[in-house]
């Protein structure tokens, strides 16, 4: 079955909300995605988001945080900031009601070395099994989006590897088509 979802940023929430009611499409929240949103006053902005969204019946998914993420970074203390940001981002769709979080991999498309994929993939499985594992105790699904990867194997490996249930991949043809080979 297609899927629709609309792009909601704070910016258009209503008028995505309207479309979406109208034609019985999704919206992908894109608001708790932003740094200014998640340091700001985020508990009203969830509490808002709560009752603006009660008219959807299609699909309702929400963008974790993106911006400067490097989940499964070499650096521990970055390590800790993304996975924070990104529990975070579970712990407010549970509050949404929203069964499905994207977050990108952000594997970093040109360096296109073995030694690079190589640790990048053994430093990201056991960041994505708590990831998982999180998810799966707050009710939530992760879906990881391809962003820069060129090579559909990164990421497929990856899911492969930490082979957890709340753990899916999204597929952004747009991305795919930009970055990939």
């Amino acid at each position: 079955m297609d899927r629709v979802l609309l792009s909601a940023s704070p910016y258009n929430l209503h008028e995505c909300i309207a479309l979406a009611t109208r034609h019985g499409l999704g919206i992908e929240i894109m608001t708790f995605a932003l740094p200014h949103v998640l340091e700001g006053e985020w508990q009203a902005t969830v509490e808002a988001y709560r009752a603006a969204l009660q008219p959807v019946t299609g699909m309702l998914a929400m963008h974790g945080p993106f911006l400067d993420m490097a989940p499964g970074s070499p650096d521990p203390l970055i390590n800790r900031v993304v996975m924070e940001r990104y529990q975070h981002a579970i712990r407010i769709a549970r509050a949404l009601d929203i069964p499905r979080v994207v977050f990108h991999a952000n594997f970093i498309g040109s360096l296109r070395t073995t030694i690079y994929r190589r640790g990048w993939h053994q430093r990201n499985v056991p960041f994505w099994r708590e990831i998982a594992g999180y998810a799966q105790a707050h009710q939530v699904t992760v879906a990881v989006e391809n962003m820069w990867e060129f090579d559909p194997h990164i990421l497929g490996d990856l899911l492969s590897a930490v082979d957890h249930p709340c753990l899916r991949a999204c597929l952004d043809v747009g991305h795919a088509h930009l970055f990939s080979d």
